[in-house]
């Protein structure tokens, strides 16, 4: 065994600790990021400590970060007070975000010039998980903290820090501070001429990160976008859906030649619409020639919220587009039918499914879903969510006419 994987081993063994002190089943990087901020007089906990991150700080951060995601979907921490799981009897798997981090640390050097602030490189680098977030909740630039461990980097080897391999100069060069000036005048114009009250981007170059807005968050209190915005992400919605129907697919569970009537009897009826003609298969690529309930606004905005059922009972008041399985038409309705779907199939939530089997997995952990369960979310009033990467309790959704989602739960990223 190797230096490097003596100390590599040392890491994980403390990052093990962290997880079962969280009582979380895997090891993701936020919980690397604090074994280096306790291992005392290495190059990272330097390197950290010089950023006003010791572990506490980390640990406050992380808290703050969690707290930050549930006020997004409308828990307060001193509500949150569900049972910690207990993994401490096995050793805990390497999650989503922390196998990144460690290939992107591998990545960075030789394996005999390895060390801990190479560790801590790739943590910086992976862009996954929580620890984007709480560094920025902390006030802590990534990017520059990034840079300062490339400059130690430099310095240990004896070259220029501006020169070093990997290195980023402090300032954008002249022809990407022009391109980012031609982003913020495209997003402030989309919001003049096209009326929308705020509008967000970020560009990711290599290491460097840019973040532009243009008008606000708040019309009401004038509030500017930030980094921590949760927006919709409308009919990428689907892509969940479907994962989750391919994965019960794989797992017998259902089929894609069952048809729509076989786990939703009677719901697929009216209008010569057929239940028994529509298989899931139709329904996930859009040749079912289920009416779009999207296209009649006019029904849609006779009720303040919608569950799914009565999002295909708009459906079914019209006419099918298409004979199923004859061609495609792109309608909402598939997918909120598939939603059902799933629900039934499981006998759960969908995004509990979702979370389960996507978010936590993938470390997903800013992805919520719309659900009946908490009215009060903050920036959607009287919209619905409920977090897809934590624990969910087992309700069906409601949508507000005004922000119609193909699926009966909805993430949002």
């Amino acid at each position: 065994m190797s230096a490097f994987d003596k100390y590599l081993h040392a890491v994980i063994v403390r990052a093990t600790h962290e997880v079962h002190e969280d009582g979380s089943a895997t090891i993701d990087a936020h919980h690397l990021l604090l074994s280096l901020a306790a291992d005392q007089g290495s190059t990272a906990q330097r390197v950290l400590a010089s950023a006003g991150l010791d572990h506490a700080a980390v640990r406050e951060a992380l808290d703050r970060e969690f707290e930050h995601s549930l006020s997004m979907i409308g828990v307060s921490p001193g509500a949150y007070d569900l049972p910690r799981p207990n993994h401490a009897s096995r050793q805990p798997k390497l999650g989503a975000s922390a196998r990144l981090a460690l290939e992107r640390s591998f990545a960075s050097a030789r394996k005999k010039d390895l060390g801990s602030a190479h560790l801590l490189l790739g943590i910086l680098k992976a862009h996954i998980g929580t620890v984007p977030r709480a560094l920025a909740l902390a006030g802590v630039d990534q990017a520059e903290l990034a840079d300062r461990v490339r400059q130690t980097l430099s310095a240990r080897s004896g070259a220029e820090p501006a020169k070093a391999a990997g290195a980023v100069a402090e300032s954008a060069p002249d022809s990407k501070a022009e391109g980012y000036e031609a982003i913020r005048r495209l997003l402030q114009q989309a919001v003049a001429q096209g009326g929308l009250p705020g509008i967000l981007a970020e560009v990711r170059d290599g290491d460097r990160q840019w973040f532009g807005t243009a008008g606000v968050a708040d019309t009401r209190t004038g509030r500017e976008r930030s980094q921590q915005d949760r927006f919709r992400i409308g009919s990428i919605s689907k892509t969940f859906v479907a994962t989750v129907v391919l994965q019960l697919a794989a797992e017998g569970r259902l089929s894609l030649d069952d048809t729509a009537e076989q786990w939703l009897p009677g719901v697929v009826h009216g209008h010569h619409h057929d239940g028994s003609s529509v298989n899931i298969r139709m329904l996930l690529n859009h040749t079912s020639g289920i009416f779009n309930y999207t296209d009649d606004q006019e029904a849609l905005n006779r009720s303040e919220t919608h569950t799914p059922e009565s999002l295909v009972r708009i459906a079914v008041s019209h006419p099918p587009t298409l004979t199923p399985g004859s061609g495609w038409a792109y309608s909402n309705t598939n997918y909120v039918l598939a939603g059902m779907i799933i629900e039934r199939a499981t006998g759960r939530a969908l995004a509990e499914e979702i979370a389960e089997r996507i978010s936590r997995p993938l470390g997903l952990t800013g992805t919520t879903c719309r659900t009946a369960a908490t009215r009060r979310s903050t920036g959607h009033t009287p919209g619905t969510t409920q977090s897809c990467s934590g624990p969910t309790p087992a309700r069906r959704s409601t949508t507000r006419p005004s922000s119609i989602h193909p699926c009966s739960g909805q993430p949002a990223a």
